[in-house]
């Protein structure tokens, strides 16, 4: 939905995104009880990663056709989280599980009027999951040991090229 306002638009939205798959390096932290052992590093991957976003934007007219914007989002997301240790770390460890939790996003971008009710958007923005635990256990031995939760949070720096169409079915509430 959007709202004309002097020299632009107020824009609403919901937006609901599958977000493929994050990676990266991180660490965990090996603890046993309440007190931390060790930290090492780990490789993390985020698999079926989706979120759903309740956005502002403010879209100011630099002429008739170009124009800028700015604005973000909250909402929540999810993702199936999966780290581990190198091998032969001196605590071997792994995790895995669901992860579902609060997101948040801001961004900015430049749009051209094409026609009347067609505007291409190029946007840049930065997305970010909220902190997920999963438990953090042993690799390596039969009983596997519990060395409490991993906590992920995943990023994103997104540039988007979107075309936005106005009012497709305009002509036929006639």
């Amino acid at each position: 939905m959007a709202l004309r306002r002097r020299n632009g638009r107020l824009r609403f939205e919901i937006e609901g995104r599958d977000r493929g798959v994050l990676t990266g390096d991180t660490a965990v932290d090996v603890s046993l009880g309440s007190s931390s052992i060790i930290q090492q590093p780990a490789t993390a991957t985020a698999t079926d990663a989706w979120s759903v976003m309740s956005n502002i934007w403010r879209d100011w007219n630099v002429t008739k056709s170009v124009g800028i914007y700015g604005g973000g989002g909250i909402g929540f997301g999810g993702y199936q989280y999966a780290a581990s240790t190198d091998p032969t770390a001196f605590f071997p460890a792994n995790t895995s599980g669901n992860v579902n939790t609060f997101a948040w996003q801001v961004g900015t971008g430049v749009t051209w009027a094409a026609f009347d009710r067609m505007t291409f958007d190029l946007g840049y923005r930065f997305f970010s999951y909220g902190n997920g635990k999963t438990p953090l256990g042993e690799t390596t031995a039969p009983p596997a040991s519990f060395y409490g939760n991993a906590v992920s949070a995943f990023t994103a720096s997104e540039l988007l090229f979107t075309l936005r169409i106005y009012e497709p079915f305009r002509g036929l509430l006639r």
